[in-house]
């Protein structure tokens, strides 16, 4: 089961759902007001108008393109990206989620799917490095046009890999968390108007959905602790080397 909420629920309430399901949902986190500002500045992103930026790195799923933006160093020029993925709230779920200090969505994803796109996050996986995510749809997403997909309470199993094959995960490896028995039956697409926000822990299995008609138009934020590694290998002494 995935939790939906109307608004921004209290923050134990976001930390037990990530505990429990590894995954919530808010439905009409940005309005359609605020949206379309958004979407303004991701249309030109898309285009290229601001020309060659050291913050940015694009690269081609031929056909669509995903855009990697570093916020800080870009803060100043897109604000209203900022102003998204920097919230209070993000934060403060992320550091008592980690039970760390964080680099909150110290990487922006910006990302357009279509008929044709194929990229390795299409297969049902769990990532290398634990990482907490800020999903966020900039049109209607359905199964036609690449809803997000995971099985909720997943990350119980991934824990377990992780305690048992620690030296197997690795990005040189990276078939390895694509390894599962879980069924079609088993996943769940994550449908939503535009403005949908989905929270979830990487350790859950999750995927993009293919593109059949349409496109698909996201922005999806990646935090993880500010010590990354020597987090993973304290919380998971069973790691090993990558």
């Amino acid at each position: 089961m995935i939790n939906i909420y109307k608004s921004q629920p209290r923050l134990l309430e976001m930390v037990e759902d990530l505990d429990k399901n590894g995954i919530f949902i808010i439905e009409d986190y940005i309005d359609t007001n605020s949206l379309s500002p958004l979407l303004c500045i991701y249309e030109k992103l898309l285009k290229r108008e601001f020309g060659e930026q050291d913050f940015l790195k694009y690269e081609s799923l031929s056909p669509g393109v995903m855009i990697i933006m570093q916020r800080l160093k870009a803060s100043k020029d897109f604000k209203l990206i900022n102003k998204v993925f920097s919230s209070n709230w993000m934060n403060d779920l992320s550091e008592k989620f980690w039970n760390s200090k964080v680099k909150l969505n110290s990487d922006i994803y910006i990302g357009n799917d279509l008929p044709g796109t194929k990229h390795v996050a299409q297969d049902l996986h769990f990532d290398v490095k634990p990482t907490l995510k800020f999903f966020l749809y900039l049109n209607d997403v359905n199964e036609e046009n690449g809803a997000f997909t995971c099985v909720p309470k997943s990350h119980i199993i991934t824990k377990s890999i992780r305690q048992t094959n620690s030296r197997s995960i690795s990005y040189e490896n990276r078939n390895f968390t694509r390894e599962h028995k879980f069924s079609s039956s088993d996943e769940v697409p994550v449908c939503g108007k535009a403005g949908t926000l989905i929270v979830f822990s990487t350790e859950v299995f999750h995927k993009a959905g293919i593109v059949i008609k349409n496109e698909r138009k996201i922005m999806r934020g990646h935090t993880r602790p500010k010590e990354v590694n020597r987090f993973i290998s304290k919380i998971y002494s069973y790691l090993g080397q990558k």
